[in-house]
């Protein structure tokens, strides 16, 4: 089988096409529902307090798009991209 093989940032390096289960890792059908339902539950949360926090209580879309780019800019700060 060949392997596909795709460019992630970095010249010449290559992440494997299969990264999220790489250990081989099998979980049940109950499993993976609790652990979707969990990150489900975090999302939403999160959502709910930033939105909450920057005075759109309720207001699920503001809280997403707030809490999504408020993540980004100490990354690229650190990296001396801003």
């Amino acid at each position: 089988m060949v392997r596909r093989r795709r460019r992630c940032g970095r010249r010449g390096h290559v992440w494997p096409r299969n990264v999220a289960n790489s250990a081989r890792i099998s979980w049940t059908r109950e499993e993976v529902d609790d652990k979707l339902h969990k990150i489900m539950i975090s999302i939403h949360r999160n959502c709910y307090e930033t939105a909450e926090k920057y005075g759109t209580p309720g207001n699920l879309v503001n809280g997403a798009n707030i809490a999504g780019s408020s993540r980004w800019p100490m990354p690229c700060w650190i990296q001396g991209l801003v």
